[in-house]
């Protein structure tokens, strides 16, 4: 079955055009920095909810948990976010760069990884950028988060594009993956950047940048966490 979502592209000249971006599966991939000091620091950050895996991974997701809402139902108080780049491509393959988060139930990661980002809905922003328009400077692009803490909202995570593998890396360990299938289309998430303070939090409030430093431009989106009570009284 082939999925589909309309989105905006913003354009260099500041048009807008609406496209479809068309895929038959979404994946999340995780532990895909090139910076090994930054990929320590990131281990570092899961170990304490359990997580030991180094190399780069796929997740498999459902195609239609992806939602560009402001608002995301979550179930229990331990889940968090991941700021990333999302790739997504249209009918001719063209590709297409936006921010998105990688919500994830860190209760239920300490027990399945998979099963912890399935559980989430994942978050893009409804504003893409043509990859084709940011090529040349791609990997000095920004990706930069913030979380509501004591009533204000402070820096949680900020580093580069080229902080995580190229992205043509990224589509190769998609296509590698025993689940995925020759022709495929698969619209993927990139894997995300270490806290800033190395420590996870747990927020009710998201903002998502993605900034271009060299067509001074960028793509946010904010999102609100509404937590269902784990148990029933």
């Amino acid at each position: 079955m082939t999925y589909s979502i309309n989105v905006k592209v913003s354009n260099i000249d500041k048009s807008c055009a609406n496209i479809l971006l068309k895929f038959d599966k979404l994946a999340a991939l995780g532990f895909t920095l090139d910076n090994k000091d930054l990929l320590r620091a990131h281990i570092e950050e899961l170990k304490e909810i359990g997580s030991t895996s180094i190399e780069p991974t796929v997740y498999w997701l459902d195609p239609t948990r992806l939602s560009s809402s402001n608002e995301l139902f979550v179930v229990g108080n331990e889940t968090s976010g991941e700021v990333e780049y999302f790739v997504g491509y249209d009918e001719t393959g063209e590709i297409y760069i936006t921010v998105g988060s990688d919500h994830t139930d860190r209760k239920l990661e300490k027990i399945s990884i998979p099963k912890s980002k399935q559980i989430c809905n994942k978050i893009i922003s409804n504003i893409f950028w043509r990859f084709s328009d940011i090529v040349d400077h791609f990997e000095d692009l920004e990706l930069v988060s913030y979380i509501l803490k004591s009533g204000k909202m402070v820096l949680y995570q900020k580093g580069k594009v080229s902080d995580i593998l190229d992205l043509r890396k990224l589509e190769n360990i998609v296509k590698n993956d025993q689940f995925y299938k020759k022709g495929e289309k698969v619209c993927f998430f990139s894997g995300t950047i270490p806290i800033l303070n190395g420590k996870i939090e747990y927020s009710e409030k998201w903002h998502l940048i993605f900034y271009d430093p060299i067509l001074r431009r960028k793509i946010e989106h904010s999102y609100r966490v509404i937590i269902i009570p784990e148990e029933n009284f």
